[in-house]
């Protein structure tokens, strides 16, 4: 009890010297004429030496990724923060300010000089992309709706092919929400292919709304994207180099942000190029006639998949069209 009052908050690496003893850096003078030398953790750290300072600077220069993925995130945040309905042009200038810096990294990655950003950071960085857009209301397209409806529709043991959204037949199917926001709903039937229904009905069984569809289609393409980088390892390209399609704003905003069907075709037609580079012919064209059934132009690819005397990649192709077809 008869320690001073204070004393057991003096760290223990705190030493005390008497005047003229402690002259060193991070020594403080006391009011009774002692030194008290500061721990190291707390000493002043030096500045950087004008070497060290370049040696930095050219390795920031070499990984411009950190720094492109921020201002592709800004662009992003700017696009999610207008009102895409009565700003429409605000958001231009936001996705082409995003387009232009996806531009500036495919140029880094093209041109060979700078380090390689990791597969990894290219991954996640295109996940966080579409985490904005995905849970964003959707603003720039109507398809969506449609497609909520045409699994609603099957789902209710209908042919979405077979009546207009405001045939009477369908009127128990109305609602205030997904109804009156379909496009053409006066006039035209639908006009997506058999696997794109089934992929409504999916998203329908999922929970039926917008959100629904857009997870289920973000789900799509991270397959398309895994079954690309395949294709490039297969290839004896660098992995990374996926950043050509997955930080392209025009999926990001099309794919999480609208909810557009394309990212099945780009599932589909990427799993038909993997199969197609592992040798497995049948899967090739199985895959590559789901994607003609979402929309029909993947079908250009099939002559560049076929071998000459493989029947397997054609069969696959015409039956499983022809299946999903009928």
């Amino acid at each position: 009890m008869n320690t001073p009052l204070g004393t057991s908050l003096i760290p223990a690496n705190f030493s005390l010297s008497a005047p003229g003893g402690g002259e060193g850096r991070g020594e403080v003078g006391g009011a009774a004429g002692t030194h008290l030398t500061l721990p190291a953790a707390l000493r002043r750290v030096p500045p950087l030496s004008p070497r060290k300072r370049a040696e930095r600077a050219k390795h920031w220069r070499r990984r411009p990724w950190p720094a492109l993925a921020l201002l592709l995130f800004a662009g992003e945040a700017a696009g999610l923060l207008l009102d895409r309905r009565s700003d429409l042009h605000l958001f231009v200038l936001a996705a082409l300010f995003m387009g232009a810096v996806y531009a500036v990294a495919v140029a880094c990655w093209a041109s060979g000089r700078f380090a390689r950003p990791g597969l990894a950071f290219v991954l996640v960085v295109a996940a966080l992309l579409r985490a904005g857009p995905l849970a964003a209301p959707v603003a720039l397209s109507t398809d969506i709706y449609r497609y909520v409806w045409d699994g609603r529709v099957a789902a209710a043991g209908i042919n979405p092919y077979r009546y207009i959204p405001t045939d009477p037949h369908l009127l128990a199917l109305r609602d205030p929400v997904i109804f009156p926001r379909i496009n053409r709903n006066n006039y035209a039937p639908t006009i997506y292919p058999p696997a794109a229904q089934m992929l409504f009905l999916l998203a329908n069984r999922l929970g039926g709304g917008v959100l629904s569809v857009k997870v289920l289609f973000v789900a799509l393409e991270a397959v398309g994207i895994a079954a690309l980088v395949l294709v490039l390892g297969r290839a004896g390209r660098p992995r990374e180099g996926i950043l050509v399609y997955a930080w392209h704003p025009l999926p990001i905003w099309e794919i999480a942000g609208s909810g557009h069907v394309d990212a099945a075709v780009v599932a589909f037609a990427a799993l038909a190029l993997a199969a197609a580079v592992t040798g497995r012919r049948t899967a090739a064209g199985a895959a590559l006639a789901a994607a003609a059934l979402v929309k029909f132009f993947p079908a250009v690819l099939a002559p560049a998949l076929w071998r000459r005397g493989d029947w397997r990649f054609p069969a696959a192709f015409v039956l499983v069209g022809a299946a999903l077809y009928l």
